[in-house]
């Protein structure tokens, strides 16, 4: 993948997540279009299967979930919101795209990395006030580590038995 491609699209799926973010329950349409269209815009250059897709949003959201039913997180209103699962569809279109690339470095590094970069992705979103977290940061923080390690690991494990993931061979413009 080009590094013009990749800047194209870590700045697309960034402001889908700044948007879902932000704008929360009161612009989930808006996010849930952006979403949509990305997915089906892109789905025959990915070569992503559905299933695989699908099975890795039901994970994401699963856990999350747990993490909301268990009190780690504390969303307001008071239930789990429309928006996270919106947010879990476009970062596993992302992951897609990423998986190749994370595949060229050392697994535990890309574990690490993260692990950290996950639950800075939740540590911003607390600070945006999308979501609290009653346990404190640390705690909070130190559970979305351990969950982004393994999680990426089952990620890329997916993503790496699918198909040629390379878009660039297709002549794909996005």
């Amino acid at each position: 993948m080009s590094a013009r491609r990749l800047i194209l699209l870590s700045t697309w799926f960034q402001l889908i997540w700044f948007l879902t973010i932000l704008g929360r329950e009161e612009w989930v349409w808006l996010t849930l279009s952006l979403v949509f269209v990305t997915q089906a815009l892109t789905v025959g250059l990915s070569q992503i299967r559905l299933g695989a897709w699908l099975g890795l949003l039901s994970l994401g959201v699963c856990i999350d979930y747990a993490n909301y039913y268990f009190g780690l997180f504390q969303f307001e209103p008071s239930r789990f919101p429309i928006w996270l699962i919106l947010l879990w569809a476009i970062f596993l279109w992302y992951a897609n795209y990423l998986t190749p690339i994370l595949n060229q470095y050392h697994p535990v590094l890309v574990s690490l990395v993260s692990g950290i970069a996950g639950a800075m992705s939740y540590f911003a979103g607390m600070k945006l006030q999308a979501v609290a977290f009653p346990h404190g940061n640390v705690t909070t923080l130190l559970v979305l580590f351990i969950e982004w390690s393994l999680l990426i690991i089952v990620i890329k494990k997916v993503y790496s038995h699918e198909p040629n993931l390379s878009v660039d061979q297709k002549g794909a413009n996005f």
